[in-house]
């Protein structure tokens, strides 16, 4: 029962529905275990499994659940217990339960990734007889949501040729590993043979046989969604030089997701790979690559007209939970950013700084007083420095106090109005420097 039943109408829908009455195997779908809505929504799997189940009364669906604790709480699962008791009402069967540090994972751990596959192919050596004792046996192991082991929980054998598969999540990023690992030879994943029958909720890669629901193209249609002609393209255009550079946690935000989902480099831009350190959490590595992004940064000064880098340490950090980590991690950044910002003024660079949320700023629930892991709802900085004008010292209570003047929404129109680019017609933003005089 899609809610708007003219999605089930659509060409990759109208798949779906023909690979499942083709199929005499069952059906999996594998979905966040949580609202967090940053990566996926359990209310779309459960919507998906009614509408199936209401298609396909006799077909057997298994539900794939990835503990959440970063997005939400870090201990905060049973939170959903209704929801996902929707799922056996509707009559499915959960199968099994992963945290999201190893179904999840962007950094080609796939020794990780093999564990949740197992889990949900039906061959995990670590078994719980129900979703409840999975979550206490993990919690026993003092492992919270986030790093809860794979674990079978019905007993089944998944069968990859004639099996359908649907991953629920819309964000790519923390979704290409497990879903490249069913459809490819993958190195460290163990399997017979490729899921031929594999969908997603968006696309999660252009290269590879998954089937995703709404497609990148379907996404940016030019007529009705405002990711076409993203930043990047307008630069190109322009005849702009560009640089982008991150580490792997966050490479896809400066190209992928800069780009509208456009994944290959426009005319006239480069991009830099900087491979992030191999821990199990980074208040392990508070540092993380933020002196090895400045040094580019620095690199790139004078031989592009525009550059563009993310610093993970406040986000990655911040997911830890660790107070002292997070101190660490923003005095990192500071310092970097003292290296940089003064080299960039000196060549009239025009320089913002910008976070997409807060998360190092609220690292104690103010509810709970336990640490907390997810972003805060907090008003972020907008700074924007350039040789022309100086502002004033702003302290941190004043800060506190300042209403938000503007949205994400509006970064791009400000940045390219004051190179003097023109706006495209599916930017509603507006330049913020206006009221930040």
């Amino acid at each position: 029962m899609l809610k708007n039943e003219e999605l089930s109408k659509r060409a990759s829908f109208e798949k779906l529905f023909t690979d499942i009455n083709n199929s005499s195997g069952f059906v999996h779908i594998i979905t966040m275990a949580s609202d967090g809505a940053v990566h996926g929504h359990i209310d779309h799997a459960i919507i998906l499994n009614k509408t199936i189940l209401r298609r396909f009364p006799h077909k057997k669906v298994y539900i794939h659940l990835i503990a959440d604790g970063r997005d939400v709480g870090e201990k905060t699962i049973n939170i959903y217990k209704e929801k996902i008791d929707e799922f056996k009402d509707d009559g499915a069967i959960i199968a099994s339960l992963a945290g999201r540090y190893y179904a999840m994972d962007r950094d080609k751990n796939y020794d990780r990734v093999n564990l949740a596959l197992q889990a949900i192919i039906g061959k995990s050596q670590t078994v719980a007889n129900s979703l409840q004792d999975a979550i206490e046996e993990a919690y026993k192991r003092n492992e919270t949501d986030e790093f809860i082991k794979p674990t079978a929980i019905a007993k089944f054998q998944a069968n990859l040729d004639d099996d359908v598969f649907i991953f629920t999540n819309y964000r790519a990023d923390r979704a290409i590993e497990l879903s490249r690992s069913f459809v490819e030879d993958t190195p460290n994943i163990v399997k017979e043979g490729n899921a031929k029958s594999f969908f997603t909720m968006t696309t999660y890669d252009d290269n590879y046989a998954a089937i995703p629901l709404f497609s990148n193209i379907d996404l940016n249609d030019k007529d009705e969604n405002p990711l076409t002609n993203p930043m990047p393209e307008i630069l190109s255009k322009s005849g702009m030089t560009q640089f982008h550079v991150s580490e792997t946690e966050k490479f896809a935000h400066v190209t992928y997701f800069l780009a509208g989902g456009k994944k290959d480099e426009f005319f006239g831009q480069t991009n830099k790979l900087i491979q992030s350190e191999k821990v199990k959490s980074y208040d392990l590595f508070p540092q993380m690559k933020a002196k090895e992004i400045a040094d580019e940064i620095i690199g790139a000064t004078g031989k592009f007209d525009f550059i563009v880098a993310n610093i993970a340490n406040g986000d990655m950090v911040g997911h830890s939970g660790k107070l002292d980590a997070a101190i660490s991690a923003v005095e990192n950044i500071d310092q970097q950013l003292q290296r940089v910002v003064p080299i960039l003024l000196s060549s009239n660079y025009l320089v913002f700084i910008a976070s997409d949320h807060g998360n190092c700023d609220e690292m104690i629930d103010p509810g709970t007083g336990n640490p907390s892991k997810e972003h805060s709802f907090n008003p972020v900085p907008f700074i924007y420095a350039n040789r022309e004008n100086s502002g004033s010292y702003i302290g941190y209570d004043e800060l506190c106090q300042l209403k938000p003047i503007g949205i994400l929404s509006d970064i791009a129109p400000t940045i390219l109005s004051e190179m003097g680019l023109d706006l495209v017609p599916q930017m509603g933003g507006v330049n913020l420097v206006k009221s930040m005089l």
